[in-house]
């Protein structure tokens, strides 16, 4: 809605609905599709759909709040700055280590702290659960492997407060999010030049 109020086209391309489509399909022809080879075919469909639908072609996707591991198929419709890196960027609603693979990441302050994975209310309710300092937002280049660190753009650091519970927890880092997309999105855009 916040798009479509600035004059920004957007489109959704449903899985749930692609998937019953797909599933209904395949029955009538007395076939079954794996959930492996669907996946295939969404993702490659749905990087072809968006390199089709604007006059020019997308040079990036950006995703936010995208709880889809993307395929290598959908990757490759959008080559990056060197080979192996695409021009699909994510927001992880955590903060990710600069070192592929490395299970804790450092706090400006110097604080280790482990590498939260998931959708953001299990990223959230872990911090508080471990009773962490703070959590973050990082963006970084999307890999066939997800969430694994290395290719770090940006990140971001939110303090976790005393007496936080949730929903406070949540609505700060939804505002401290969204400066940061709009501030890095902006960045990337004017490093590409």
């Amino acid at each position: 809605a916040l798009a479509k109020s600035a004059g920004i086209r957007t489109e959704y391309f449903n899985l749930v609905q692609m998937r019953e489509a797909a599933r209904e399909a395949s029955e009538k022809a007395g076939k079954k599709i794996s959930e492996k080879k669907f996946r295939q075919d969404y993702f490659r469909i749905l990087g072809a759909f968006i390199c089709q639908k604007y006059p020019v072609r997308p040079v990036a996707v950006f995703m936010q709040g995208w709880d889809l591991v993307v395929s290598d198929e959908f990757l490759r419709y959008f080559p990056g700055p060197k080979k192996g890196v695409y021009n699909v960027i994510n927001f992880h609603p955590s903060l990710l280590p600069d070192s592929k693979g490395a299970k804790t990441v450092a706090l400006s302050n110097g604080t280790m702290i482990p590498v939260l994975k998931g959708e953001e209310a299990e990223i959230l309710n872990e911090a508080l659960e471990r009773k962490l300092p703070a959590i973050g937002v990082t963006l970084h280049y999307a890999q066939v492997e997800f969430d694994i660190g290395g290719l770090i753009l940006d990140k971001i650091e939110i303090p976790i407060r005393r007496g936080d519970d949730f929903d406070r927890l949540r609505a700060r880092h939804i505002k401290a999010e969204s400066k940061f997309v709009a501030d890095a999105i902006e960045n990337w855009a004017r490093n590409q030049k």
